[in-house]
This record gives C-alpha cells, sequence and structure tokens, in this order.
C-alpha cells in the first residue's frame, strides 16, 4: 500500500495547528550530548579550525550544531539574524503606532519613523516556539542567545575583542526587558575555538560578564556543549511563558 503524505502543506492553517506538547521525562544534559551525530561534531570542530575568511562560513556549521542540541521535536528553533528591538514603555508613549514583537515586547510600529532605532541582529536565537491562532502575535521565548566572530578577532586586536564582547553585552542588555525570555538568560560569544558567557542578573537587572575571561570550547568535557545542554534540558517541557519549565507533578518512567 502506499504511504499517503501527512499533515501536507496545503492544508488550511487551522488544520496544521499543533496540540500541546506532552511533556516528556527529559535527557540528561550528557545523554543529550551524546546524541548529537559524530558528523555534526566533525563538522563543527573542522569547520573552526579551517581558518575561514569569512563570519558567513561558520553559520551552517553553527546552526547544525545548534539546532542538534534544541531539537525541533521539542518546539525549539533556532533563528539565524535574529531581529532584537528595543523594548518602549507603553506609559511614555503617546503615538498609538507600536506593535507587539514575538518575544513580547511593545516596540515602534513600521509606519511610526521611529521603526528603524535600536534594531540589532544577533547572529543566532535558541527560542521555544509557542504556536498561537492567526489572530494572535507568534510567540518566541528566548532560551539562549549565540554571537559568532572569527578567530581572528582574537588574535591580539584588542580594540576588535573589545568591540565584539560590548556588541554581545548590548545584546543582552536589551534582552532584559523583554518578557518572553528565561530569566536568568545566557548568552555565548564565540570567538574561533573560544567563547565567554554572559548571564541576565534578574536582580540587579544587569549582565553579569567578565570581560576577556574565554574558555576553551574543544577543553576536556565540552564545557560549552554541556552548558547549551544543560538550558536546552531545563526547557524541555515549557509549553508557554508562563507554565514551569519542569512539571513536578509529573512522574515518568526510568
Amino acid at each position: 500500500m502506499a504511504e499517503s503524505l501527512l499533515n501536507s502543506l496545503e492544508l488550511p492553517l487551522d488544520e496544521l495547528f499543533p496540540g500541546e506538547l506532552q511533556q516528556e521525562k527529559p535527557p540528561t544534559a550528557i545523554g543529550l550530548a551524546n546524541g548529537i551525530p559524530l558528523w555534526v561534531k566533525y563538522y563543527f570542530k573542522r569547520t573552526l579550525m579551517s581558518g575561514v575568511h569569512f563570519e558567513h562560513q561558520l553559520y551552517g556549521p553553527d546552526n547544525t550544531y545548534l539546532q542538534s542540541i534544541f531539537s525541533p521535536a521539542r518546539r525549539f528553533a533556532i533563528i539565524p539574524q535574529a531581529l532584537l528591538r528595543r523594548v518602549i514603555k507603553q506609559g511614555r508613549v503617546k503615538d498609538l503606532n507600536v506593535s507587539t514583537g514575538s518575544t513580547g515586547g511593545i516596540h515602534w510600529g513600521r509606519t511610526s519613523g521611529w521603526s528603524a532605532v535600536g534594531k540589532t541582529f544577533p547572529d543566532f536565537f535558541a527560542v521555544k516556539v509557542f504556536p498561537t491562532p492567526e489572530s494572535e502575535p507568534r510567540k518566541h521565548y528566548v532560551v539562549c542567545v549565540v554571537e559568532v566572530k572569527l578567530a581572528e578577532a582574537a588574535a591580539g586586536d584588542v580594540e576588535r575583542v573589545n568591540t565584539a564582547e560590548m556588541q554581545m553585552f548590548g545584546y543582552m542588555k536589551t534582552l532584559i526587558n523583554h518578557p518572553y525570555r528565561v530569566k536568568q538568560l545566557k548568552g555565548y560569544l564565540l570567538v574561533g575555538t573560544k567563547y565567554l558567557e554572559y548571564q541576565i542578573n534578574e536582580e540587579t537587572k544587569d549582565v553579569d560578564y567578565v570581560p576577556g575571561q574565554y574558555k576553551n570550547m574543544f577543553a576536556a568535557g565540552d564545557p560549552l556543549t554541556i552548558a547549551l545542554c544543560d538550558i536546552a534540558v531545563q526547557e524541555w517541557n515549557r509549553t508557554s511563558e508562563n507554565a514551569p519549565n519542569i512539571w513536578p507533578d509529573l512522574e515518568f518512567d526510568d
């Protein structure tokens, strides 16, 4: 018997609307890391070590690596060149020309004359997608931010390194005011085979990081991979921006 195509894209949008994400026992971070296909790890490391000349040459391997950790089966998505806009406070806005972004922030509308102000484009957002009806704005819950730079940016050029670090700091500062995100959101600046970690501090409403304190992503134990897997595991079962990321009343068979 011939196979039939399920959930064809020719169907009306409302017929493709998915049910609620089913809860399941998350893997451990190491278990998730062990499930990354070997060719993905090779592709990722081989590209980083090959001395590519242009940043865009890193996007394919990096995207594949991130998608292997943040699985579409758990409604994670990797958004390259993610649009990040400044959030405006509604109490200060007299102009009604505003819009709600997919990460829950209020922004100037496209015809306001201010829509281009404060736009930035981090290399990658890892988000949890919460499907919404057509009548409602899309929802992207940011779980991680990744910015990549060529290895030469760290080759003794202090000014370029400082610029990259401040650029990432700016992304994280902007995200403080975006409602749909992990509370202690982490970001990673990848420079060649090194990385620098950032984290939003909810108490101070600031971003914590130590300038110049880079770690080797290829060190024993794969610290970057495990850090990213930890995030994916924590957000494995989240179903909305208000729901808990872990459902304590559920029991899973070992």
